[in-house]
C-alpha cells in the first residue's frame, strides 16, 4: 500500500478596516508592527478560546526545518514601511494556530484502512489560511488516488467526522474559519462581514509509493489525468481536463510532481530506503517544506491581487512581492521555484495588476 498525505487549504483576507472595536483586545497586536513584533519575538502563546497562537520559534533552526530559516532571509529583506504602522516585513510573517475545539477525523464507515487528521492555521495582521491534512493508506496506482481524491469531494457520503458527526471537507473548512472569526472578532463584528474568501480550495498532496515501487522517469498523459483528477476531486477526460496544461517537475532519484496551477500539485516519492536515506522522515519533510511554500505563496499572492483592486500603492503589496521574488531564490526547491516562475512577474511596486491572477 501506498501512503498519502492530502492537505487542502484555503485563503482568506479581511476586507474591512483593522478597528480595534471590532476585535477582541488580546489580538490587538495585529494592529501595529511593533505590536505584532513584540508577540512574535517574546514568544509566548496566546490562548483564545478556540485557538492557540504560537509564534515561529522552533521552526527557524535550520537544523530542524529547511524552510522557514530561509523565509526569514526573505522576509527581513523586505524594503520600505507602511505609513502609521512601522516596518512592511513584520507582517509578512504568519503565527501558527492550533484549534482547540476541532475534533477531526476520517470517517472510518468509508475509510477501511483507517487513517489520521490534523489542522494547523496561519494567521497574518491581513487575513489567515486554514490547512486540514488527511494522512490515509492507497493501493500503489495512480487510479487508487484518484478514487481517494473523489471521495474526499463528495459531499454524501461524507468523509470526514468532525466532532463526531460526518462532514464533507468544505465543511471542515468552513468550521475552522468561523473559529478564527469568533475568536478574534467581537460577537458585534462577526455578524458584518468581515473578511472575503480570496481561494477557496488548494491542494498539495503527498503519495510514497510502496517499497521497491518504482515509477519510469515519465509518465504518459492518461496517469498524469489520473494526478490532477485526486487534486480536483474528479474524473478527468478531453473535454473537461485544464485550463493549463500539467507542469511535470522531475525531483530526483525517481520522485516526481504533477502541478496543475489551478488546483494543486501531487508529489510522488519512492520509498524512503529505496533512495538511500538514512531517515524515514525525509520524504515527508520535503512534502511539508513544498505545502507549506505552496499555502504561503498563494497566501501572499492573493493579498498582492486583492490590494491591486481594493488599495491601490499599498506598501504591504511592495513588501509581499518582494517576498515572493526572493523566496525561490532562498528556499532551492526545484517544485516551489517552477511553480513561483508560473506567476512572473511579480507587481510593480505602483500597485498594478499581477500579469497572471490565478490560482
Amino acid at each position: 500500500m501506498a501512503r498519502v498525505v492530502y492537505c487542502v487549504f484555503d485563503v482568506h483576507l479581511w476586507s474591512q478596516p483593522f478597528i480595534a472595536t471590532d476585535f477582541d483586545p488580546r489580538v490587538h497586536f495585529l494592529l501595529s508592527s511593533a505590536g505584532y513584533r513584540q508577540m512574535r519575538v517574546g514568544g509566548a502563546k496566546i490562548e483564545l478560546a478556540n485557538l492557540v497562537l504560537f509564534p515561529l520559534r522552533d521552526e527557524l533552526d535550520l537544523r530542524r526545518n529547511h524552510f522557514w530559516p530561509r523565509y526569514q532571509t526573505a522576509a527581513d529583506n523586505v524594503p520600505g514601511s507602511i505609513p502609521g504602522f512601522g516596518d512592511a516585513c513584520d507582517f509578512m510573517w504568519p503565527l501558527r494556530c492550533r484549534p482547540k475545539n476541532f475534533d477531526v477525523a476520517l470517517n472510518g464507515a468509508e475509510w477501511n484502512a483507517g487513517g489520521k487528521a490534523r489542522s494547523t492555521i496561519w494567521l497574518w495582521p491581513f487575513g489567515w489560511s486554514s490547512l486540514l491534512e488527511l494522512e490515509f493508506s492507497a493501493g500503489d496506482q495512480f487510479d487508487d488516488l484518484l478514487e481517494a481524491g473523489i471521495r474526499l469531494r463528495q459531499k454524501d457520503p461524507a468523509p470526514l467526522l468532525l466532532n463526531g458527526k460526518a462532514a464533507a471537507v468544505s465543511t471542515a473548512l468552513a468550521h475552522l474559519s468561523q473559529l478564527v472569526r469568533q475568536d478574534l472578532c467581537t460577537p458585534a463584528a462577526q455578524g458584518r462581514a468581515m473578511e472575503s474568501i480570496r481561494l477557496p480550495r488548494y491542494v498539495v498532496c503527498a503519495l510514497e509509493l510502496p517499497k521497491g515501487f518504482r515509477v519510469g522517469r515519465d509518465i504518459d498523459m492518461a496517469e498524469r489525468k489520473a494526478l490532477i483528477g485526486a487534486v480536483r476531486g474528479q474524473q478527468l477526460d478531453g473535454t473537461k481536463f485544464l485550463s493549463n496544461q500539467p507542469l511535470f517537475t522531475p525531483l530526483g532519484d525517481g520522485n516526481f510532481a504533477v502541478t496543475d496551477l489551478d488546483a494543486g500539485t501531487v508529489i510522488v516519492q519512492r520509498y524512503w530506503q529505496d533512495r538511500g536515506d538514512t531517515k524515514r522522515e525525509s520524504n515527508h519533510c520535503f512534502y511539508v517544506n513544498s505545502r507549506n511554500f505552496f499555502s504561503i505563496f498563494l497566501t501572499l499572492r492573493r493579498l498582492i491581487a486583492y490590494l491591486a483592486v481594493n488599495s491601490k500603492g499599498d506598501p504591504r503589496a511592495v513588501a509581499a512581492a518582494s517576498v515572493l521574488a526572493s523566496l525561490p531564490a532562498q528556499y532551492r526547491n526545484r517544485l516551489c521555484s517552477e511553480f513561483a516562475a508560473k506567476y512572473a512577474p511579480q507587481p510593480s511596486s505602483s500597485g498594478a495588476s499581477p500579469a497572471s491572477q490565478a490560482p
